[in-house]
């Protein structure tokens, strides 16, 4: 006979009684909108260290370039610059009358030119200081994005610092010296990419940005990985009206364009161009011939784009978008007829996602050899050493010089592979549980799960930052439900209810709040932990809050808690149902809104996986719930649907309903 586990207080500051598994009361929110504090203790002296360094570098780097733009020609921009005076003129773009005054020709589809009519206005010199400033600003806006996207605390100041160290690599030096546009380019697919853009939106920035340069065509495999359709349709759309903008534009040389100049795959220049890193470019250089080259490719094209997918795919799965598209940015350079450096501009990712490593906000397998290859493969790119090639037509191969020639292509490769080791180590939104803690959450859940379960609350607390401020954090940081392009939206959203478990040992409280938008219904994950002096470095650190009752406690996403997993593995292995009541410290009794039950152990899941997917597909519970609980190593949830919010009045939902949804399984 089975006994309850003494009362006691979590340190989340919830009673318990009984089980671990635990429900707690609806939340009543107020929207709170905060930024990263300018105050003692903002960095740690070695945080501080690369903050002065690449502001340093910032400076000094930004100052060479304005000096250079001022005092040199920028090829690429004045290219951009003929454009679009060919354009206002009535000129061609593609004969050999287009008015170069460099002598090279526009590559670009006739829509590109649209958006440089204005720089025929300007003065050249001022012209090119304003163009290398933007694309410096550029980069410093992808930094923040995705320091933000990686949980780096004070994202400000560090996308400042290593704005400083990613101006200085040759791939950013070189487009600053040419005044190339792949910057403005990644930052419209890094804003798409990384949930910047609303939602109703998103596939524009891709959209766009294939309009004027068809290659980041290749980065809607990051929505065709995340099965997001509707953005990989609205990718398609917007590109399809850019070219309808330039066949209205230039009717007769869109023609030639799309039916010629689209198909030649050497405008760009021969792959045996040193500062050409594609594995092309690595292949010829080796003493291949062209014509081998491409046979080699085609079907290398075909596999790196498949290895991207599935890649992709693992690493989207398990809520890891920055290394998804830094895996898709390496496969866009590797597998390019032509890739020169300045081509390379969006590896400027890598130094988020290397911070992010260092100071533990970053969860990944295998993280320190990536953080290894990736030290390396900034090494590659600090001088370009591709300049030990002489330009010639064609080249003998030599090992040593075939090594450093290419460091830039190799190490890129290089740490492309380790990203698909990384992606195929990755698991859904989960922590890998041993057998031993398995069994002993099991044990523990036996222990108590025949007693009626009550969690009590303090109603009355006073918490801040408080609950919600948390929840639209987490919300910001997963680019769910919009909250990411507009915080001010997490106001608009209907809160479904709670579930909520308690660590088998009694230290954790974890807590799971649904939410609609009317369209999609997400789960929040949240431990609460007592504060500790390392909690700030550890993965999934979100934030303190100051609890009036019991102090001082740190807010992590649950989902980088070993405790998570074990609690829900230990639910959905006993065929345990959720807790049907809570306690306020007044004694009243409190129903739950959301239910949740266990469908019982797989064969052989000692040492299995949870899945726990962020956003769930609820169903009607008398169809749904009947199917589901004949499948084992199932977490279901049961809930009384809301009606429609604000944010989606038109959402086909009918109040009161009753419904069932998959919120975690085993693997």
């Amino acid at each position: 006979m089975s006994t309850a586990a003494p009362t006691g207080v979590s340190r989340d500051g919830f009673a318990s009684h009984g089980s671990p598994t635990r429900l707690l009361q609806p939340i009543y929110r107020h929207h709170q909108l905060t930024f990263p504090p300018f105050t003692r203790g903002l960095l740690t002296m070695g945080q501080w260290v690369v903050f002065l360094l690449g502001l340093a570098g910032l400076l000094g780097g930004g100052y060479f370039a304005v000096q250079h733009a001022q005092e040199k020609y920028l090829l690429d921009v004045g290219v951009f610059q003929d454009a679009g005076s060919a354009l206002v003129h009535g000129q061609p773009l593609y004969s050999d009358a287009f008015p170069t005054r460099s002598g090279f020709r526009f590559i670009y589809p006739p829509f590109a030119a649209l958006p440089f009519v204005p720089l025929q206005w300007i003065q050249e010199k001022h012209m090119q200081v304003a163009w290398t400033l933007l694309t410096i600003a550029a980069v410093w806006v992808i930094m923040a994005m995705v320091c933000r996207r990686v949980g780096l605390r004070n994202w400000v100041l560090w996308s400042i610092g290593l704005a400083g160290f990613a101006i200085n690599i040759e791939p950013v030096r070189t487009h600053l010296i040419y005044g190339q546009i792949n910057a403005f380019l990644i930052l419209l697919v890094t804003a798409d990419a990384l949930g910047y853009v609303p939602r109703k939106l998103r596939g524009v920035g891709v959209g766009i940005a294939t309009g004027i340069k068809i290659t980041p065509a290749a980065y809607a495999l990051v929505f065709l990985a995340r099965k997001d359709w509707w953005s990989v349709a609205r990718s398609a759309g917007f590109f399809f009206l850019t070219a309808a903008i330039g066949a209205l534009v230039r009717p007769a040389e869109s023609l030639y364009y799309w039916t010629d100049e689209f198909f030649k795959s050497d405008r760009g220049g021969p792959p045996s161009y040193p500062p050409n890193q594609a594995l092309s470019g690595l292949l010829t250089r080796a003493g291949l011939s062209d014509h081998v080259v491409g046979l080699i490719m085609v079907p290398g094209f075909i596999l790196i784009a498949a290895a991207v997918l599935w890649g992709a795919w693992k690493l989207e799965k398990s809520g890891h978008r920055v290394v998804s598209l830094l895996l898709v940015v390496l496969g866009v350079c590797l597998a390019n007829p032509i890739a020169v450096t300045h081509h390379w501009t969006g590896i400027v990712l890598v130094f988020p996602l290397l911070a992010a490593l260092a100071v533990g906000t970053e969860r990944l397998p295998q993280r320190r050899v990536l953080a290894a290859v990736i030290v390396v493969f900034l090494a590659a790119n600090l001088f370009g050493p591709h300049y030990v090639y002489p330009h010639a037509e064609h080249y003998t191969f030599h090992l040593q010089q075939w090594l450093v020639g290419n460091a830039q292509g190799l190490s890129g490769f290089l740490l492309f592979l380790v990203l698909l080791v990384v992606a195929a180590r990755c698991t859904a939104s989960v922590v890998a549980m041993t057998a031993k803690n398995a069994n002993e959450a099991k044990e523990m859940q036996s222990s108590g799960a025949a007693q009626e379960q009550r969690a009590v609350i303090f109603p009355d607390a006073d918490l801040s930052p408080d609950k919600p401020h948390f929840q639209r954090l987490f919300l910001q940081r997963e680019a769910l439900l919009g909250v990411d392009a507009n915080p001010a939206a997490f106001a608009a959203l209907t809160e479904i209810g709670d579930y909520r478990f308690l660590d088998p040992r009694g230290k954790v409280g974890l807590q799971v709040t649904l939410f609609t938008d009317g369209q999609s219904t997400v789960q929040v994950p949240l431990a609460y932990c007592e504060a500790d002096q390392e909690g700030a470095e550890r993965p999934g650190f979100l934030g303190e809050m100051s609890h009036s009752e019991l102090g001082q406690r740190h807010i992590f996403d649950a989902r980088q808690r070993p405790e998570f997993a074990e609690a829900i593995h230990a639910l959905i292995t006993s065929a345990g149902r959720g807790p049907l009541s809570q306690s306020a410290e007044d004694g009243s009794v409190i129903q739950p809104k959301v239910q949740v039950q266990g469908t019982g152990t797989l064969s052989g899941d000692g040492s299995a996986e949870v899945e726990f997917p962020l956003v769930v597909d609820p169903r009607a519970s008398d169809s749904a719930a009947q199917a589901a609980a004949e499948e084992p190593g199932l977490l279901l949830g049961t809930w009384q649907q809301p009606s429609p919010t604000a944010a989606a009045p038109e959402a086909d939902t009918v109040r009161g309903e009753s419904v069932t949804a998959i919120l975690a399984q085993l693997r």
